[in-house]
């Protein structure tokens, strides 16, 4: 038996279930990411493959130091370092908050897999589109 199975989730076993599960504590692992390193400080351990390669910014160009702004409650310094920084800081923490409360729902088997994930599906798909926006036009910047 999973140590999350029990009185609050009797049964899990549905991929879709495990996937959500899966989803929000990786999501988790990125804001805390974002809250160990610093804005000022260059310390972010992941490079910009495409600056390296381009000799140029990208449109993410920032984009981690935006983050550890949000985390920190600094709004205003998140939009400075990256325009996008803070729609897609808000796609990432909607979509842990989305994750948890599918799991929860399908643990109390409120709603039939097929619908959550249906509703799921849609809902994902405007909110990625209203975050990424122009960024999904990536050839442009090639």
């Amino acid at each position: 038996m999973s140590p999350l199975q029990g009185k609050f989730c009797p049964d899990i076993r549905h991929p879709y279930q495990v996937l959500n599960l899966v989803m929000a504590i990786l999501l988790g692992l990125v804001f805390i990411y974002a809250a160990i390193f610093s804005v000022t400080k260059d310390n972010h351990p992941v490079p910009s493959v495409y600056n390296k390669m381009m000799l140029r910014p990208s449109p993410t160009t920032g984009l981690s130091r935006s983050f550890s702004a949000m985390v920190r409650g600094d709004f205003a310094m998140a939009g400075k370092w990256n325009p996008y920084g803070p729609r897609i800081f808000m796609f990432f923490f909607l979509e842990m908050i989305m994750r948890g409360v599918a799991f929860a729902i399908l643990c109390k088997r409120i709603v039939p897999v097929k619908t959550m994930m249906t509703i799921d599906v849609i809902l994902t798909v405007v909110l990625f589109v209203t975050a990424y926006g122009k960024l999904l036009f990536f050839w442009n910047y090639f």
